[in-house]
């Protein structure tokens, strides 16, 4: 599928492409108030140089107002404004039997594509994995197509690091050699263990991710991903419902979306088109990520359903509808404390589901062209 995978140039020379994901939404949250989306989602432009056969240097630079909602920008370092700003900044080497990268990556962990030209969904999933990660990187290309991969990381999401602490990564990918029966796939196993929280190196994060893509042609894709992480010092006393710093915080997750684009079909109207459904699973028993779309704490479950239409209607220009519908909930006893006010007890429910309802009709516009 055109939008499962991160888009890099496959011959020398110099690039430069970007898009612009713009939308006319509304949020309807689970008190029937409705909120309109902000217009502008994303804008990013890139440079791309390809050299050598064997070389790249990249280079995206975003506009994500999400990522500013909560800062005036001159309230902000020059080290936090980068890291906002500065998407994905390195240098990779290939060689036959053994790759290189160095620098501020797209993640390795996961199953979907971080930006809108590289996926098809309006929004990425929140399922908690990284983004991005900075640092350097080592894959050794094995027979069998597989490939093994690991590195040093400052951490999650991040340019510079929080806690002056190392973050390790491995991973093993592997694909099918060639398409069979009309099939092919692709896996990748990976785990990642670090210090995440500021100033705190002695509390750990870890993370194991697997995912796996399957195509069926040109026109169909299914992808899957679980993934069990936990975080210690940050879990829960089960009885009191007060912060255990003894405890480490658990969380597991999953997802799966199906894809079919109609490139094959007779008509040409039709071939522009493309479908697809995600639905997403997310256990947070410890409340650590605080995903759902509005602003209610305790919620320790979260499940999510996602529906896409996207058209190609030019070269430089897709529409978009996409209708996204969250459920959470708080279900875990003396811990899921959420609109638990002495005064006014019957708004608490445990176990009662929160709605949130996103619908939205999308433009991307992007480009891409070669210089040299």
């Amino acid at each position: 599928m055109a939008h499962s995978a991160h888009a890099q140039p496959k011959e020398n020379g110099l690039y430069l492409g970007g898009f612009l994901q713009s939308a006319l939404g509304t949020h309807i949250q689970d008190s029937d108030e409705q909120k309109m989306l902000e217009s502008l989602k994303q804008a990013e432009i890139a440079a791309y140089w390809r050299f050598m056969d064997k070389g790249l240097l990249g280079f995206e630079l975003e506009y994500d107002p999400a990522k500013f909602s909560n800062h005036q920008v001159s309230d902000l370092s020059t080290a936090q404004m980068a890291n906002k700003i500065l998407e994905v900044a390195y240098l990779e080497w290939k060689e036959s039997f053994i790759g290189l990268r160095l620098g501020k990556v797209v993640s390795d962990v996961g199953v979907e594509g971080l930006d809108i030209i590289e996926r098809l969904a309006w929004e990425k999933s929140p399922v908690p994995n990284p983004n991005t990660y900075s640092g350097a990187f080592v894959s050794a290309y094995l027979p069998w197509n597989l490939e093994l991969y690991g590195g040093a990381t400052l951490g999650w999401d991040t340019l510079w690091n929080k806690n002056d602490a190392i973050s390790p990564i491995v991973g093993l990918k592997h694909k099918s050699p060639q398409e069979r029966a009309g099939l092919a796939y692709h896996s990748n196993l990976s785990f990642m263990i670090g210090p995440e929280q500021r100033d705190n190196k002695e509390d750990h994060r870890w993370l194991v991710d697997y995912s796996v893509g399957i195509n069926m042609g040109e026109t169909s894709e299914v992808l899957f991903e679980l993934l069990y992480g936990q975080e210690a010092g940050l879990g829960y006393d089960g009885q009191s419902g007060a912060p255990d710093p003894n405890k480490a915080a658990a969380f597991w997750a999953g997802l799966t979306s199906f894809e079919y684009a109609f490139s094959q079909s007779q008509s040409s109207i039709v071939q522009p088109l493309a479908i697809g459904q995600r639905l997403e699973y997310i256990r947070d028993k410890d409340m650590l990520w605080g995903w759902f779309p509005e602003d209610i704490s305790g919620l320790t479950t979260q499940i999510a359903s996602t529906t896409t239409i996207r058209y190609r209607l030019h070269d430089w220009i897709d529409l978009m509808l996409d209708y996204r519908a969250d459920f959470g909930r708080g279900d875990v006893q003396n811990v899921s404390i959420l609109r638990n006010i002495d005064a006014f007890p019957e708004v608490w429910n445990m176990g009662q589901w929160y709605q949130s309802h996103q619908f939205v009709f999308g433009v991307v516009g992007l480009f891409s062209t070669r210089i040299n």
